[in-house]
């Protein structure tokens, strides 16, 4: 890529963007990590007493913090590339103009109220107050800056298909953008595990949906290598389609009409990300008006997997955009879409019962139906996966097999025999049992496959083929396991009676007790796991003292509101100073959490204990990692000849 020497005051444009955007994160983050509650933002934000890590994470759990990072990340790639040929450099700078205009608009240094100072100080949601906002949400605005700022070199190619801007950018980007994505996904998970929804890995939350379609449309373009003129459209077609999604999955964070837990509270600059998303799809609808046929080219199996990803990104804009439809048409929403509705009222107030009701109105997608919808073509895809990676001389028979078995495993449904019931997903996965043994069937030969090309790679000395199939077998373990655990979990619970237990263990299953006494800082919960009489493992905590104050009410939806009441309502984490998340015991073949309940001194009936347990967590993690792994190497390898 040349320099092109006419345009050196465009690179000082830039250059005048991001300084002054610079040293506006700067100032921002110095007034979050001092706790200069004087701003309005560190004032809703950072809670008092939080360690400096915690208190700098409110940087970017508003949105006018990440409209400012995105801003000063989109302004430095801007200032990279305008002095380079074509349109990457300008339309990096222009998104970046857009968003921090926004920024000032929507003004991160507004002053807090005389009035708020003297009054009580807000009660922040301790959800956040968690070394995984360290990680998880650097990494998707990391990833979101990553598929933005080529949007205008993508759409240069699709109006001039000799442009040269496209292809530097091409490829190695997007394959680091994948894999910061995946991890934010992967760390999000994690979070999710062990804290909101109680340890469920994904429930379909509008942003995990909207999320979702882009990882889909990124990974479909990373697929659409450009062998022999194929797929010179799709590629930066699918490049500025991730763009746009992107923006509608910030906008989506910010859309108050939806139930999320992920949603921003306060301001929104809804209206701004979405109107930048539209006219990025018109500019594309232009270019592709405009631009010439190309040779459609000789067609395989590969083709049929990237349409297979696209239709099941699809498929869940589909039931996002229903429930959009349903919130504005002000469709009432099934008692079967309120998940824990009816144990969150037993233990909230008369106040907070009628805001969780209307909180619980609100729309969100359908997880059972988008999963229904989705297996289908979730089985196809990695049935075409398996064929590509096979070598040739084994796909059609192996192929076959494959597809017999799928349809056979279908057919006699052995997964029904199996299933228990006993999990908080039984209502959800009862109906689609069938199709999820299918969907294993075909990850089988999709893991398969991958060994396959793993094995044959390293017997031959060649690392690229071997990290293609070390990626795509981690996948189908993490996709198998993930199954697994959500399907076969188990819940039970039994009766914690205080204080007429205090001190005396309670048994749980497999091995597992808590005790509850009283110490100098209140009540101290101590669990343990026994194997034949001997002691395997033991933690402690403070358990966490009944907050009868109600959860104020605002702008949330029906998971951040739940979030807000089990913060004062439930136990969730084993800390030095009270009992918030739950005690989890990692295994080889299956984890165990233990939710212990808040207590009240005025409370003598009995308190639920919950124990969870979910089959192949670890196997999950490890997939995940592999997958990860493996794609950090195929980057570090660059792009394949």
């Amino acid at each position: 890529m040349r320099a092109e020497s006419g345009r050196p005051a465009l690179a000082w444009t830039a250059l005048a963007l991001a300084v002054p955007l610079s040293g506006a994160a700067m100032l921002l983050a110095v007034q979050f990590l001092t706790g200069d509650i004087g701003n309005a933002l560190v004032f809703r934000h950072a809670a008092h007493g939080q360690p400096w890590p915690l208190r700098l994470a409110g940087l970017w759990a508003s949105d006018q913090g990440t409209l400012l990072l995105l801003a000063l990340l989109l302004s430095w790639a801007g200032v990279s590339w305008c002095r380079r040929d074509g349109w990457a450099g300008p339309g990096a700078l222009l998104l970046a103009l857009c968003l921090a205009l926004g920024a000032v608009a929507w003004n991160p240094f507004e002053a807090t109220p005389a009035e708020a100072l003297v009054g009580p100080a807000p009660r922040h949601n301790s959800h956040l107050a968690n070394p995984w906002m360290l990680i998880h949400p650097p990494l998707t605005l990391a990833a979101l800056a990553l598929l933005l700022a080529p949007a205008g070199a993508a759409l240069e190619a699709l109006f001039r298909p000799d442009a040269r801007s496209w292809s530097p950018l091409d490829g190695g980007g997007s394959r680091i953008a994948w894999i910061v994505l995946s991890a934010s996904l992967a760390s999000g998970m994690w979070w999710a595990y062990q804290d909101v929804s109680f340890g469920q890995f994904w429930h379909w939350d509008p942003v995990q949906t909207a999320i979702f379609a882009v990882w889909l449309v990124l990974t479909a373009q990373l697929h659409a290598a450009p062998a022999h003129g194929r797929f010179v459209l799709a590629r930066p077609l699918l490049a500025l389609a991730a763009a746009i999604l992107a923006l509608v999955a910030m906008t989506v964070v910010r859309l108050p009409q939806l139930a999320s837990s992920h949603r921003y509270v306060g301001d929104t600059s809804a209206p701004l990300l979405a109107g930048m998303a539209l006219v990025l799809t018109l500019a594309g609808v232009a270019a592709l008006i405009r631009r010439p046929a190309t040779p459609a080219g000789r067609r395989d199996m590969l083709d049929a997997a990237i349409v297979l990803m696209l239709l099941c990104a699809a498929i869940a804009l589909a039931h996002l955009g229903h429930a959009l439809l349903a919130e504005a048409s002000r469709l009432p929403r099934p008692d079967r879409l309120k998940p824990f509705l009816d144990m969150l009222l037993r233990w909230a107030t008369p106040a907070e019962a009628e805001e969780l009701r209307r909180a619980f109105a609100r729309w969100e997608p359908d997880p059972v139906a988008i999963n229904a919808w989705l297996l289908p073509p979730a089985i196809a895809l990695f049935l075409a996966g398996g064929h590509v990676l096979l070598p040739w001389g084994q796909r059609r028979a192996a192929s076959l097999t494959a597809l017999a078995a799928v349809a056979l495993t279908v057919i006699l449904d052995p997964v029904s025999g199996a299933f228990e019931g006993g999990g908080s997903t039984a209502a959800g996965t009862l109906d689609q049992l069938d199709h999820i043994g299918g969907l294993w069937a075909a990850l089988a030969y999709f893991g398969l496959a991958s060994l396959v090309r793993l094995a044959t790679a390293l017997r031959e000395g060649e690392a690229r083929p071997a990290l293609v199939g070390g990626l795509h077998l981690g996948l189908a373990v993490a996709l198998a396991s993930f199954l697994a655990a959500t399907v076969f979990d188990r819940v039970a619970q039994q009766s914690f009676r205080w204080p007429d237990q205090a001190g005396a263990p309670l048994r749980l299953p497999d091995g597992q007790s808590i005790a509850v006494s009283p110490d100098d800082a209140g009540l101290r919960v101590t669990w343990r796991l026994d194997r034949d009489g001997v002691e395997i493992e033991r933690s402690e905590g403070a358990i966490h003292i009944l907050d009868p104050a109600p959860v104020p009410a605002g702008l949330k939806g029906a998971q951040r509101l739940a979030c807000e009441i089990l913060d004062y309502r439930y136990a969730r984490q084993v800390s030095a100073t009270r009992a918030v998340d739950p005690f989890i015991h990692r295994g080889l073949w299956r984890d165990v959490q233990v939710w212990i309940p808040a207590v009240d001194d005025t409370l003598s009936t009995g308190l639920p204990v919950v124990v969870r347990t979910f089959p192949l967590v670890s196997w999950l993690w490890g997939g995940l990692g592999l997958a990860l792994l493996s794609a950090a190497g195929l980057a570090l390898q660059g792009r394949p000849r």
